[in-house]
C-alpha cells in the first residue's frame, strides 16, 4: 500500500508564510499535508514538479458565486486561475436565510446589482433550503470542486425580520435590531465567518430602489458588530457609501465595536479621482493605530465591457439609473427622447461616477451586429462623434439603439490606469489582493484572473515584491483575516490546497476576455483562463490538470470556529 496519496517531487516550495523558498517534496495523505522536504516512500500519484513552483492555493475573499455554485461546483473562472477557496455572501446580499416567497425578489436583486443573468438563476437554483445552515448543507450535499465559506448577508437579515418593503424604507426599531442580532448569531453558529453589508447608494435593486442595507442606521450596524465581539471571531465585509473621510471613520468604529478586521471595497485608483488614493492610504495608516481596516484591491487596470441591454455600472448617476432600470422597450423609448438625453449628458458632466471619467474617448466599440456599423469597431465614441459632426451622447445612444441595445462597448481602464499608483497600493501592508467578484457581472468584467496577473505581471515581470511575499498576500493573509485556521500555508497537518505552476510560462489566455454561452439557459459570460498552472489540488485531490477538470469534487463547505453542529 502506498505511503501517501499524492507526492509532489522536487519542486520549489513557497509555503505561504513568507519564509524563503526551498527545493523539496510535498507529501499528502487523507487530504492533509503529511510531510515536507526530502520525503521517502511512494504514493498512489507522483507529480514531477522539477523546475516548478509549489505553493498554497489562493484564497479569494470577495466573490458572488452564491448562485453559480448551484450549477458549477468548481466556481470557474476562479478555479481556472489557482483559487482553491472562495468566500460568498458578500455585499449584504445572497440567498440565505430566505423564505420561499422571497426567492424571486432575491434573484431580481442579484440580476441588477451583480448583473447575474436572471434566466440562469431561475433555471439553475436548487432552492432546497431556507436557513443559511440549510444552504451550506445543500452545497456540500451536491458536491464541490472548491472550498466555500460564507458571510451572513445584512440585507437578508433585515428582510427576514422587517419584511422587504419596510427593510427598504426605514430604520429598524430596537426590537427588530435585537431579532437581527439573534439571526446573525444563528448564522455564525451555522459556520458563518462574519457579516457583510453595503452602503453604496449606486448599488440598487432591480427597479432602481435602495438595498435594504442602505436604510440601516449606525446603531444597527454597531449592534451587529457586538455579535461578532461575543464570538471573538469573524470579520466584516463592507462596501462604503463613498470614499470620504467620515466613511472611513465609521469603518474604524465598526472594527473597534466588533474587535475584528474590516475588509472594505475598494482600494483603487479611479480616473474620476486620479489622486484620491493617496488620501485613502493616509487615512488607513492613521485609523489602523487602533482598528483593523483592510482595503480590497484589484491588481490590474480594469476595463468595463457592457451593452445598454445589460448595464448597472452607471447607477450612481440618477438619470442613467432611472432609465436603465426600466423594461427593455420602455428603456429604448426613453433613450430616444431628446429631453432624456439632455439629462443623461448632464449626469456625465456633473456626477462623479465609479466607472466613467466623462471623457468619451475612453468608451470604444467592441462589437456590432449590423454590417452597416462595422466601421465603428475598435473606435472610440469621441472620434466617431467628431467625424459625424454630432454630440457624443447622440452617437453613443443611436449606435446602441440601431442594434436593440446589443452593441458592445468598453470603458478603458476606469480603475488603476496609473501603474505607479497601483504598485504603491499593492505594496501597502493593509491591501488585500483580490476582489474577483467571481460569479457576478458576467458580461461586464472578468476579474477572476487576478492571481495570475499578480504573479506574472507584478512579481515575475516587475519584481514588485518577492514571490514569498506574493504568496503570503494571496493565501495566508486573506485566510488569517477571514479566520481560516488550517489553510493558506503549506505545513504538516494543514489542508492540502496546492497549486503547481511554471512561473516563466504563467500568463492569461486570451488577453482580452472571450464571451462564452455556458450558463443555464445559454446565457453568456466573459472568461479568461490561465496558462502555466499545471496542477490544482483541493483537499489533496487533483481537480485540474492544466485547464482540464478531472471531475473530482473534494471541496468542502468551510465553517468558522463559531460553528455549532447541534444548534
Amino acid at each position: 500500500m502506498p505511503d501517501y496519496d499524492v507526492l509532489i517531487r522536487a519542486g520549489t516550495i513557497i509555503d505561504g508564510t513568507g519564509m524563503p523558498r526551498y527545493r523539496g517534496d510535498v507529501a499528502i495523505r487523507a487530504g492533509r499535508i503529511a510531510a515536507l522536504g526530502r520525503v521517502e516512500g511512494g504514493a498512489a500519484r507522483v507529480i514531477d514538479a522539477a523546475g516548478k513552483i509549489v505553493a498554497p492555493g489562493v484564497v479569494d475573499l470577495h466573490t458572488h458565486y452564491d448562485a453559480q455554485l448551484n450549477w458549477d461546483p468548481y466556481a470557474t473562472i476562479s478555479a481556472w486561475n489557482g483559487v482553491t477557496t472562495v468566500m460568498i455572501g458578500m455585499c449584504g446580499f445572497g440567498f440565505a436565510p430566505i423564505r420561499p416567497r422571497e426567492r424571486e425578489r432575491a434573484m431580481l436583486l442579484m440580476s441588477r446589482v451583480e448583473a447575474i443573468p436572471l434566466a440562469s438563476m431561475r433555471l439553475g437554483m436548487r432552492w432546497d433550503w431556507v436557513s443559511l445552515r440549510e444552504y451550506l448543507d445543500s452545497l456540500q450535499r451536491a458536491g464541490l470542486g472548491i472550498n466555500v465559506g460564507s458571510m451572513v448577508p445584512h440585507s437578508l437579515l433585515r428582510t427576514w425580520v422587517m419584511g422587504l418593503e419596510a427593510a427598504k424604507e426605514r430604520a429598524a426599531t430596537a426590537d427588530e435590531v435585537a431579532r437581527m442580532a439573534e439571526l446573525l448569531r444563528a448564522g455564525m453558529r451555522a459556520g458563518g465567518f462574519g457579516f457583510s453589508t453595503d452602503r453604496n447608494k449606486a448599488d440598487t435593486d432591480y427597479d432602481g430602489s435602495p438595498l435594504p442595507s442602505h436604510r440601516a442606521d449606525n446603531a444597527e450596524l454597531l449592534a451587529l458588530c457586538g455579535v461578532l465581539r461575543e464570538f471573538g471571531i469573524g470579520s466584516i465585509e463592507y462596501t462604503l457609501e463613498s470614499q470620504r473621510r467620515p466613511d472611513f471613520d465609521f469603518t474604524a468604529d465598526l472594527s473597534r465595536a466588533a474587535g475584528r478586521p474590516i475588509v472594505w471595497n475598494a482600494l483603487a485608483q479611479f480616473q474620476s479621482q486620479p489622486e484620491h488614493w493617496r488620501k485613502v492610504l493616509g487615512w488607513m495608516e492613521e485609523l489602523n493605530r487602533d482598528a483593523q481596516l483592510y482595503g480590497m484591491t484589484v491588481c490590474f487596470p480594469t476595463h468595463l465591457y457592457f451593452t445598454l441591454e445589460e448595464m448597472n455600472q452607471f447607477d450612481d448617476m440618477p438619470n442613467w439609473r432611472d432609465v436603465l432600470a426600466r423594461p427593455l422597450e420602455q428603456r429604448k423609448t426613453l433613450l430616444r427622447d431628446a429631453g432624456v438625453r439632455a439629462a443623461l449628458e448632464q449626469d456625465f458632466r456633473r456626477v462623479r461616477t465609479r466607472v466613467f471619467s466623462g471623457e468619451w474617448r475612453d468608451i470604444s466599440v467592441t462589437h456590432t451586429h449590423h454590417a452597416g456599423n462595422r466601421h465603428a469597431m475598435g473606435r472610440d465614441i469621441e472620434t466617431l462623434a467628431r467625424e459625424a459632426g454630432r454630440a457624443p451622447v447622440d452617437t453613443f445612444l443611436d449606435l446602441a439603439l440601431s442594434e436593440d441595445l446589443k452593441t458592445g462597448f468598453k470603458i478603458l481602464d476606469f480603475a488603476n490606469r496609473d501603474q505607479d499608483a497601483l504598485a504603491a497600493m499593492l505594496k501597502h501592508r493593509n491591501a488585500v489582493v483580490g476582489l474577483s467578484d467571481g460569479g457576478a457581472h458576467t458580461k461586464l468584467f472578468c476579474l477572476g484572473k487576478y492571481p495570475v496577473e499578480f504573479l506574472g505581471h507584478w512579481i515575475r515581470d516587475r519584481e514588485l515584491m518577492s514571490l514569498e511575499q506574493a504568496h503570503w498576500r494571496l493565501s495566508f493573509m486573506p485566510a488569517w483575516i477571514i479566520g481560516l485556521q488550517d489553510r493558506g500555508v503549506l505545513r504538516p497537518g494543514m489542508a492540502a490546497d496546492v497549486i503547481v505552476y511554471d512561473l516563466e510560462r504563467l500568463r492569461i489566455e486570451p488577453e482580452e476576455p472571450r464571451m462564452v454561452y455556458d450558463l443555464p439557459g445559454g446565457e453568456g459570460r466573459l472568461v479568461q483562463r490561465a496558462a502555466g498552472i499545471e496542477y490544482t489540488l483541493v483537499n489533496g485531490q487533483i481537480t485540474f490538470e492544466g485547464q482540464t477538470c478531472t471531475g473530482a469534487r473534494p471541496g468542502t463547505v468551510l465553517r468558522s470556529a463559531a460553528y455549532d453542529p447541534a444548534a
